[in-house]
């Protein structure tokens, strides 16, 4: 279970008057499972208590980003196909850190493909002529000359070079 479902259960607790003992075995037992320790709830408890009823985490200091987000955001809308190495190059920083800040900006990566939906009379044509000339095929008298069998192996025709890109989620 998700931390902001569990804290709702501890202000649902506090809100009851319960004490961090009932509270913990009460949570437990809905969740089927230690979700929280006593001292979790002993802490919140003492949070609510203060008059802070939020259940978000506090601001808290930490090292500050070294990347900045509006760069990230020029860079991949430059270049979307951009792989995380390619980023962490132009950015100046690790691909690690990358990737961490693309996730938490809401990119993740998604394999390209052109799906043509409107197709042109020449595009119709020469798909009518590839799959005429794949109808011919076993007519021909070489065919299976040309026939490759094999054992739980798969091979693509057309290696068509597909990159993945990086749009945001939703």
């Amino acid at each position: 279970m998700d931390q902001g479902r569990i804290r709702t259960l501890v202000f649902y607790e506090w809100l009851l008057g319960n004490d961090t003992g009932t509270a913990v075995a009460n949570i437990s037992r809905a969740c089927k499972e230690d979700a929280v320790s006593q001292r979790s709830v002993r802490r919140w408890f003492n949070r609510f208590e203060s008059g802070d009823t939020s259940l978000e985490d506090r601001e808290h200091s930490g090292r500050p980003s070294t990347v900045d987000d509006d760069e990230v955001r020029r860079c991949i809308k430059e270049k979307p196909e951009a792989t995380t190495r390619e980023l962490a190059t132009t950015l100046g920083c690790s691909k690690s850190t990358t990737h961490n800040r693309l996730n938490l900006l809401g990119y993740h990566k998604v394999l390209a493909r052109w799906i043509p939906h409107r197709l042109t009379d020449a595009n119709k044509q020469g798909r009518m002529a590839v799959c005429q000339s794949l109808l011919l095929r076993p007519h021909r008298k070489e065919f299976l000359e040309d026939l490759v069998t094999g054992d739980e192996s798969w091979f693509l025709y057309d290696t068509v070079p597909r990159r993945a890109v990086w749009i945001p989620r939703g």
